[in-house]
């Protein structure tokens, strides 16, 4: 990697994301070829997605969407001991690097059980909230079984270290005898882009909330120091009518959105309304331009929407 010039991300998610970064940083040529329309899509709307992908842009990462990879190949290079790799595309296009990154997903490793056990999405082993499988006696967890997410009405599969670390603790825990169920995940994430800013999520996006049958809405704000850079900001995805917190995703400085993420999983996994949390007992946020809580924030966003749409 000291002798790279260039290098080719396949795949716009989390991982592939992560790599480009730090690629970048280190000066290497880099391009990242995803298949759908920005990226992030499984995580992000397109609003908040676009603002990640052009500030990855600022910093010299080539993006290309919409482009699905039809061949890579290795060509060696005459009186020299380096490789370049050619990767080309459905629609034609060509690139070159000195090295290649794949970050194009998992796929569950489930095959020493495929006939004995239930399998569900991508082929992923179904479990129930105990961890246990279809044969009582087994239990799965990790990259290789189901998720139950909240809001969403079928078992996904989501690789996800934080989820697997519980799904761990609960198997563990059940192997005596079912006694621990494990809480519904709400897909909570977070990526550093540099020393200060973070985006992290929680919950469904505004897409998947409608994929899913609920009449959704999203408001965004947007706070910050009234000295210095630090900020944060915040879109929140609810349903219309009943103000059902249904997910967040945020940006800014790395402590202010971590909070603001796991705070909004809890009130998920509870069923809460932005009102439920409107007036919790929070910190006042001494040095922001507003300084009452985000939650409030978000509160009196959804009321001057509402207003305005009246």
């Amino acid at each position: 990697m000291a002798e790279s010039r260039s290098c080719i991300v396949i795949g716009g998610g989390a991982i592939g994301i992560e790599m480009a970064k730090i690629l970048s940083e280190l000066k290497i040529e880099t391009t990242i070829i995803h298949s759908s329309d920005f990226i992030l899509n499984r995580y992000l709307d397109k609003e908040i997605a676009l603002d990640m992908q052009n500030a990855l842009v600022e910093n010299g990462v080539k993006i290309i969407t919409n482009t699905l990879i039809t061949s890579i190949d290795e060509e060696n290079l005459k009186d020299s001991n380096r490789k370049i790799s050619h990767v080309r595309t459905a629609n034609g296009q060509h690139f070159e690097a000195d090295g290649i990154i794949y970050a194009t997903g998992f796929r569950p490793n489930s095959f020493l059980v495929a006939n004995q056990v239930a399998l569900g999405d991508r082929g992923a082993i179904i479990v129930d909230d105990y961890m246990q499988t279809s044969h009582p006696d087994v239990y799965a967890v990790g990259d290789c079984a189901t998720t139950k997410l909240t809001n969403v009405k079928e078992p996904t599969y989501v690789p996800h270290a934080s989820d697997a670390i519980r799904q761990g603790d609960v198997a563990g825990a059940n192997l005596a005898g079912n006694t621990v169920q494990l809480k519904y995940s709400q897909g909570t994430y977070k990526l550093n882009f540099d020393r200060d800013i973070s985006l992290c999520m929680s919950g469904l996006t505004h897409e998947k909330a409608k994929q899913e049958g609920f009449d959704s809405d999203v408001v965004t704000i947007r706070d910050q120091y009234v000295n210095g850079n630090a900020f944060f900001e915040a879109y929140l995805v609810y349903e219309k009518v009943t103000h059902k917190i249904l997910g967040i995703q945020c940006k800014g400085s790395s402590f202010e959105v971590g909070a603001q993420a796991e705070i909004i999983s809890l009130a998920i996994q509870n069923n809460l309304t932005v009102e439920d949390l409107q007036y919790s007992d929070f910190y006042f946020k001494h040095g922001f331009n507003n300084p009452r809580s985000f939650t409030q924030i978000l509160a009196d966003a959804i009321r001057q929407k509402e207003k305005a749409v009246k």
